[in-house]
């Protein structure tokens, strides 16, 4: 009321003191009773920490942090290599070829006339005189001379030789092969038509037997014909009685080319 003096209110401070030591009090003994007082020798509880445990807890994080082992480096996975192309270097240009010289000219050719052919001479007289006759009787008849060839020569001179040693009056055309086969060892290389006479060592004798015995005439005049060869062998020869006579032995060779 207005005019009132004031009365003095009832003491409030002493009975805060009181109330704040009993709650002290009791909070002490709680802890004593729950072994939080001493938590360092207590052994832990499976309770929830308190608000002052918490508090505890979280000042012992900050001042001392717990040690994590170093973070281990996670392996990078090498990156896949991509192949490159090496850079190829530019071409040279080629160099100029120079163009190629002109061929040599062509060596001259010189003419060579072909070798004359050996002569064709007779080996002996005898045979010389055979061919000179078969020629005349052939210009009798009206045919062409025979030209003597060296091959057919040697090889009619040889095989005279050969048949008068093994026996002139056993006649034979095959004692070392054929007619033909005899001219090309000489080195004729034409068809052979063969002739052999056995008798007097006379030209005009011998030839009379060839032109007498139609075999023998058809080669020495046989128009197919155009080189001849004549060869003659002559020496002793002893018959059966004893006897012993001067023989000859020919033969004639007629060829075609």
């Amino acid at each position: 009321m207005p005019g009132d003096t004031p009365r003095p209110g009832p003491a409030i401070g002493p009975r805060i003191c009181a109330w704040a030591v009993l709650f002290i009090v009791t909070i002490v003994g709680s802890a004593i009773a729950n072994g939080d007082w001493f938590p360092a020798e207590s052994a832990p509880q499976a309770s929830q920490p308190g608000p002052v445990r918490e508090v505890l807890a979280a000042q012992a994080a900050t001042a001392a942090p717990t040690p994590h082992p170093p973070p281990t480096p996670a392996a990078t996975p090498a990156p896949t290599p991509v192949p490159t192309v090496e850079p190829q270097p530019e071409p040279l240009p080629a160099a100029p070829v120079a163009p190629p010289e002109p061929p040599e000219p062509p060596a001259p050719i010189l003419y060579a006339p072909p070798q004359a052919p050996p002569p064709a001479i007779a080996h002996n007289e005898l045979s010389r005189s055979v061919m000179s006759l078969v020629n005349e009787r052939r210009a009798a008849s009206g045919s062409a001379a025979l030209l003597p060839n060296a091959a057919l020569i040697d090889a009619a001179q040889r095989y005279a030789e050969l048949h008068f040693a093994a026996g002139p009056y056993q006649l034979s055309h095959t004692l070392d092969g054929m007619p033909k086969d005899r001219a090309a060892r000489a080195g004729y290389s034409g068809g052979v038509g063969e002739v052999i006479v056995t008798g007097p060592p006379s030209a005009q004798t011998l030839v009379d037997l060839w032109m007498a015995s139609p075999p023998h005439y058809s080669v020495i005049m046989g128009g197919q014909y155009s080189d001849i060869g004549v060869g003659c062998a002559v020496g002793p020869y002893a018959d059966g009685a004893g006897n012993v006579f001067e023989t000859a032995l020919c033969v004639g060779m007629a060829g075609i080319p």
